[in-house]
């Protein structure tokens, strides 16, 4: 087995490793969008649940509900922080992610690079062989005809 073909699977597996990598930044990339939209709708339930409650205290609302209202309220501002704090998690997942996957991507391409280098030397070495080969048939004929 000449040497360039030696390295190929070491390219594929470099290259499959790549792949699985940039598989897993895309899902984490798609975790975070996500958890972001989440954040929003929650975000957004809560403004309008507290423009709600002002208008109802600007109404006139019986204590009653008023304290329930106010109570369901904070349960959603605790969501909402629970939410931005999966946010932050999954930032950094992705982050990982993408991490690795450069990591992966500089590997494959390495490896590949070195392959195309010892291909290249063994055409050159090939050439080298041939030329060789030719020199000494000249040489035998030149030899021959005198």
């Amino acid at each position: 087995m000449k040497r360039p073909d030696k390295l190929a699977p070491v390219v594929r597996l470099a290259r499959e490793k790549e792949k699985t990598a940039a598989l897993e930044l895309a899902l984490a990339q798609r975790d975070v969008a996500r958890e972001r939209q989440r954040g929003q709708e929650l975000s957004a339930y809560l403004g309008n649940y507290q423009r709600d409650l002002d208008r109802g205290l600007k109404n006139g609302i019986r204590a009653a509900d008023m304290l329930t209202r106010r109570a369901f309220l904070e349960r959603l501002r605790r969501a909402l922080a629970g939410q931005q704090e999966r946010i932050r998690a999954s930032d950094q997942r992705c982050e990982e992610r993408r991490q690795a996957w450069l990591r992966c991507r500089r590997d494959a391409e390495a490896a590949e690079k070195l392959w195309r280098r010892r291909q290249q030397d063994e055409r050159r070495a090939e050439e080298r062989r041939e030329q060789n080969r030719l020199d000494d048939y000249a040489g035998q004929r030149g030899g021959m005809m005198r």
